[in-house]
């Protein structure tokens, strides 16, 4: 039997099993949000991959348009659907290909003579408290602690980085398509009671999208502006304890 109802798409229910419910409320309801059902296909406020997107990556992606720096990440219990609902699967792809794809639309739509965009990206994980390059070959297949691990310095400037980390330019979703899928084959994951395939590292995937424009001003002169936005989307690991996860 269900415990866990969602009347609309801002409301959470929990019912409590006969006779071990509080005093003379069952029912807890919990206002978010967003709230999304996934249980039922049939459902009339099932919530798809799509509704997810349009919800949370659309509002990040628009604020990186604009030049801000923007942080998406996943957060939950082993099994409950993070690297699901970042990731997805090839026929029902999730936040990050989706973000990937719609980005390269925008730049497709606006690129012109007089404005120009590069999207660099980058994939890591962090397992054990080491810090693993996806990206990179050597460093993807090396276990933690072998030497291989990558260090977080700090620039005077632009702040916190990870030294020595891979990034690659993409002219086209389809490179970040292929990036994205060498990126998770060398995720690390291991079978625990609740799911035979969880993630045991926090990932984060990176891109950085530059847009410069170039304006013409009387006299022949000419006027260059460039917005630097960082996107960062995350898949955290299960946030229950070790040893309830076995």
């Amino acid at each position: 039997k269900l415990c866990v109802e969602m009347p609309d798409r801002m409301t959470t229910v929990l019912v409590a099993p006969e006779g071990k419910g509080r005093g003379a409320e069952p029912r807890q309801p919990f206002r978010f949000d967003h709230c999304y059902w996934s249980h039922d296909r049939s459902h009339p406020n099932y919530a798809s991959q799509e509704v997810v997107y349009n919800d949370l990556g659309k509002f990040a992606l628009n604020n990186a348009f604009q030049g801000y720096n923007v942080c998406l990440f996943a957060y939950g219990q082993t099994g409950s659907g993070k690297s699901y609902s970042m990731v997805g699967s090839d026929d029902d792809k999730g936040i990050v290909p989706r973000v990937a794809s719609s980005l390269f639309e925008h730049v497709d739509a606006n690129k012109s003579e007089n404005v120009t965009f590069e999207v660099v990206t980058s994939m890591i994980e962090i397992y054990s408290e080491q810090i693993r390059d996806l990206l990179n070959p050597k460093h993807a297949t090396a276990k933690a602690g072998s030497g291989s691990d990558l260090r977080v310095r700090e620039h005077p400037q632009h702040g916190p980085y990870i030294e020595g980390l891979t990034a690659m330019r993409a002219t086209s979703y389809k490179e970040i398509e292929h990036q994205l899928a060498a990126g998770n084959r060398s995720r690390s994951v291991a079978s625990t009671v609740m799911n035979d395939v969880s993630s045991r590292a926090h990932t984060i995937f990176s891109i950085t999208f530059k847009q410069t424009s170039l304006e013409e001003l009387p006299g022949g002169m000419a006027r260059e502006t460039k917005k630097v936005s960082r996107i960062h989307l995350v898949d955290l690991a299960g946030s229950e304890r070790q040893s309830t996860k076995q």
